[in-house]
């Protein structure tokens, strides 16, 4: 009796470790593009993310919730894109952070990315009502990180007074981040990054700032919701 209720013990803490992370592997795909403009936009290649989690209902939810790069449109109908992966920034108490990539070449190159966070215990994407309070707050501190990198910003492409520098500054004019900035962002050991998109088109994209703004634990736990998905990270 004693060796079965020590076998039972092992089996729910294995299975909790198992729902505090996933196992995620590369799966390379690559599509041949057809009446491709060059040989370089002969071919596209797509590293997706594979997801296994502790159950396979649990896998195919995840699986679906990270499976976001609408890479066959753009194979179809356009000729930008040239390769596309993803990077694991946290997989670990029960979060899974993880930044989609798709890179292309037009008339210049650049990359664009989209960053998911997801609850591995429903294996949906995380709300940020749910695990924040006090929105407006939140913005308005992360405002006063993006003022400061404007501010910087502006005086990198000051010099010398062209078309591109014009331009740039009449995004940067209008740049203001709000709540509903908020629902993009990434996770790690040291806090949560939130990201911004200036929205800079591709002739100046290689001089957008950075437009990530990394706050500390420390700096969230006024906004940190107790009961939500970073609760454990104020406790």
């Amino acid at each position: 009796m004693k060796f079965f209720s020590a076998l039972f013990v092992v089996f729910c803490f294995s299975h909790g470790v198992l729902a505090q992370s996933v196992v995620v592997t590369p799966r390379k795909v690559i599509y041949n593009r057809k009446n491709a403009v060059s040989e370089e936009k002969a071919r596209v290649t797509v590293v997706y993310p594979k997801i296994k989690a502790s159950t396979a209902t649990l896998s195919r939810r995840i699986q679906k919730t990270v499976t976001k790069l609408d890479v066959k449109r753009d194979i179809i109908t356009d000729q930008w894109l040239e390769s596309a992966e993803y990077f694991v920034g946290y997989n670990k108490n029960g979060i899974l952070s993880i930044t989609l990539s798709m890179s292309g070449t037009g008339a210049f190159s650049s990359t664009l990315y989209r960053h998911l966070v997801v609850d591995l215990k429903t294996g949906e994407e995380a709300s940020i009502i749910r695990i924040f309070n006090d929105l407006p707050g939140l913005a308005a501190l992360i405002r006063t990180h993006q003022k400061n990198e404007i501010t910087e910003a502006k005086k990198e492409i000051s010099l010398p007074s062209d078309y591109s520098s014009e331009l740039a500054n009449r995004f940067l004019d209008t740049a203001d981040f709000t709540v509903q900035n908020l629902r993009e962002f990434s996770i790690s050991d040291e806090g949560v990054t939130f990201i911004y998109d200036y929205g800079f088109p591709r002739i100046i994209y290689p001089i957008q700032p950075n437009g990530n703004f990394q706050l500390t634990w420390k700096e969230l736990k006024p906004f940190i919701s107790r009961r939500g998905l970073l609760g454990k990270f104020i406790s």
